[in-house]
């Protein structure tokens, strides 16, 4: 049977899909993963009608909440967007609008110099989720990891934030007005609720590709590539020191680390990153609105 896609637009909470549905030519949303924010892209028809302008078309700064899916099975909430870019264009006129769902102001992307001392991670996420008005949510796992003393120096919160957590394999990602602080590759959300397994079979799909090159994987022995090293400074016997996974030649981690522990995080962290990148998949199909970044993927 086919389906008829839907969609629906809220502008500030008016509904404006009637106004714009006959001047549509494209709706986007890129699902993004880890540090990058949802995207929504929206074309419409700008030329001059008999029936007037659109009274309903969105500005700068406007939020946009949008559905989508099919008449036949309803539409999903897909989530809020801050519009930040519109660019009109022609011949024929167009208007091209560009919103982003995290609802962040500049200032947290702004630079700034302050330091942080004996924090945990969560306890700095909160920190800095409170500053800008928002709400943190940390993965239980990662809640309670101390961290040494850290200067932030011209560098923007949210940036911040991702590079230190990007220490134990873990991302800092605006979802909305929530900021989330979760392990890369775990098919969670912030809350701790699974996300739901996605199945598909080749009669599902329109065009796929699967690409495996033998990186070979950090820390491994024998013919693939040497181990890695990271090195951490010892304050009580006042000199560096060493930890290595795996056989020479080694790959050093280029951090000198305040702990030991400090340093087997940055050793898991840099593992898990090399094997994750020995596969990529690329698959097109025709719209799923309920397929969201992140979640597990199961193919037949």
């Amino acid at each position: 049977m086919p389906w008829t896609p839907a969609f629906r637009l809220e502008a500030d909470g008016r509904d404006v899909t009637d106004s714009i549905r006959d001047r549509l030519l494209s709706l986007r949303i890129d699902d993004e993963a880890e540090t990058r924010s949802d995207r929504l892209s929206l074309a419409l028809d700008d030329r001059p009608r008999l029936d007037g302008a659109v009274a309903d078309l969105p500005t700068p700064d406007t939020m946009l909440s949008v559905w989508l899916g099919y008449r036949e099975t309803g539409a999903v909430d897909m989530g809020r967007y801050r519009v930040d870019e519109i660019t009109y264009s022609g011949p024929p006129a167009t208007l091209e609008v560009k919103a982003t769902a995290a609802a962040l102001g500049q200032d947290i992307r702004a630079a700034r110099s302050r330091s942080w001392h004996r924090q945990k991670l969560g306890e700095l996420a909160r920190a800095i989720a409170a500053d800008h008005g928002l709400e943190a949510r940390v993965e239980a796992t990662l809640d309670a990891i101390p961290l040494p003393h850290l200067d932030q120096t011209t560098e923007g919160d949210i940036a911040f934030l991702g590079r230190v957590a990007g220490r134990y394999d873990a991302v800092a990602r605006p979802l909305g007005s929530v900021l989330a602080v979760v392990r890369r590759g775990v098919a969670a959300t912030a809350s701790g609720r699974t996300l739901p397994t996605v199945t598909l079979t080749p009669a599902e799909v329109t065009r796929w590709s699967y690409t495996y090159a033998a990186r070979r994987e950090a820390g491994a022995a024998g013919d693939k590539r040497g181990g890695v090293r990271a090195w951490w400074w010892d304050i009580a016997a006042g000199e560096s020191r060493k930890i290595e996974q795996g056989e020479p030649p080694y790959e050093d981690i280029r951090r000198l680390h305040d702990s030991e522990a400090d340093a087997r995080a940055s050793i898991v962290a840099h593992a898990n990153s090399a094997a994750r990148s020995n596969a990529e998949l690329s698959i097109d199909l025709p719209g799923r609105s309920d397929i969201q970044a992140e979640a597990t993927l199961v193919l037949s």
